[in-house]
């Protein structure tokens, strides 16, 4: 938030009017102020070094409003999201030459012709078009005249087609690119995506067409300068990433999300391997892999924040890989059906683990609670539907001092009794 949101007055004389209308920041953005219409915005445009007006589900609000808005000469970020809002309405906007942040994001009545407003926008830098579905790529033809645009937000934007990514590859600065749910997208279009040398981040999610293919012919556009940190494939059904992981176009990659890609592999994880500064890894659902992928990952040492909810093939062998992984804070087991108080007992040598999730763990017992315990530094632990828990390992965890979250939804066996040392916990650590 930026700083000095509401200066004070310089003497207890000096009128409260005065003083708002140095006010730099305001947000509604709570999505309970329904009752903001164009009379309070035309208020509010008397505040002239307005820098940040949030007006996200503010539904009441016209294009009249806006055209009070236009007079904040100073703004710098806007938030209209989930407004309805029409392309005229928009046009109000062009005014704010300095403007950098637009959020339109589920305003359902922008079409492209509204996008031809915004393209007036010279130091534009963050847009977000998400869920606007009756963007097209001559929207996107327009959005590329935005010379500084370095964040570009296109989930769910449905009619976007190859030809929009096109577009899309001609704006110099972009660095955060998410087409999650652009499902008309295929691997033709993502070479396109290569050719952007500043990208950062890139969100693919569920991009159902999408193959190795069309990843492969964006990695190749990255060989010369690799700069991709974050890069999410989560619901691409059908792609792998054996023999591409290792590619230097991944060397700096810090975030990988590959939830419900279900043709994901051990092979694919031996190539992951190679991802040295990765320190975020979401396999969630990539049912196929094994003991033998997860082994392959002990190379991963700065990794902090391992998902494997739902791999179903994994034993206690694997968590003595994952015990190696001694920065790791994050690790999520949720049913992981085969895993055992052995399990638990290896990866109590985690020191810096915050959260652990054994939801749906069936096997384990208050045995197992016990080696949590020694999680000094655990702060959410979920054991929801561990129906073999009982009150004695409740008596176990809730020792641990830094526990903030405490999941026992299910847990059939855990009485009034349990939560009643829960309780005294609880009261015993007040200050």
């Amino acid at each position: 938030m930026p700083s000095a949101a509401i200066a004070r007055a310089s003497t207890p004389r000096q009128s409260a009017g005065r003083v708002v209308l140095r006010l730099q920041y305001l947000s509604f953005v709570n999505r309970h102020c329904f009752d903001i219409t164009d009379v309070g915005i035309a208020r509010i445009a008397a505040v002239q070094h307005l820098q940040h007006l949030g007006l996200s589900s503010c539904n009441k609000v016209t294009g009249a409003g806006l055209a009070n808005v236009a007079a904040l000469q100073h703004l710098l970020h806007l938030d209209l999201s989930y407004c309805k809002l029409n392309d005229a309405d928009l046009a109000c906007v062009v005014a704010l030459q300095q403007l950098q942040h637009l959020n339109l994001s589920r305003c359902d009545a922008i079409t492209d012709a509204g996008l031809a407003s915004v393209a007036l926008l010279p130091q534009l830098q963050h847009l977000d078009l998400s869920w606007c579905h009756k963007i097209t790529d001559a929207g996107l033809a327009s959005v590329a005249l935005l010379p500084k645009l370095s964040h570009l937000d296109l989930r769910s934007c449905i009619e976007i087609t190859d030809a929009g990514l096109a577009c899309v590859a001609l704006l110099p600065m972009l660095w955060h690119l998410d087409i999650g749910w652009c499902k008309r997208i295929s691997d033709v279009g993502l070479a396109n995506v290569g050719s952007l040398q500043h990208i950062r981040f890139l969100s693919l999610h569920c991009c159902a067409p999408i193959s190795a293919a069309g990843l492969a012919s964006i990695l190749q556009g990255q060989q010369r300068t690799p700069n991709i940190h974050h890069l999410v494939l989560s619901g691409c059904k059908c792609i792998t990433i054996a023999h591409l992981a290792s590619s230097g176009a991944l060397q700096l990659l810090q975030h990988l999300d590959l939830r419900c890609c279900n043709e994901i592999t051990d092979t694919d994880l031996a190539s992951v391997a190679s991802l040295h500064h990765l320190r975020y890894l979401d396999l969630c659902e990539c049912s196929k892999i094994t003991n033998a992928g997860l082994a392959s990952i002990v190379t991963l040492k700065q990794l902090k924040h391992l998902d494997l909810r739902s791999c179903v093939n994994i034993t206690n062998a694997s968590l003595a890989s994952i015990a190696t992984l001694q920065h790791l804070q994050h690790l999520d087991l949720t049913k992981c059906v085969n895993i055992t108080d052995t399990s638990v007992a290896k990866i109590a040598t985690l020191e810096q683990l915050q959260y652990l999730s054994l939801r749906c763990c069936d096997l384990i017992t208050d045995a197992g609670l016990a080696t949590v315990a020694m999680l000094l530094q655990l702060q959410h632990l979920d054991i929801a539907f561990c129906t073999k828990l009982t009150d004695v390992g409740l008596a176990i965890v809730v020792v641990l001092t830094e526990l903030r979250c405490l999941y026992l939804s299910g847990c059939i066996r855990v009485t009034d009794a349990g939560l009643l040392l829960i309780h005294s916990q609880v009261y015993t650590m007040l200050p």
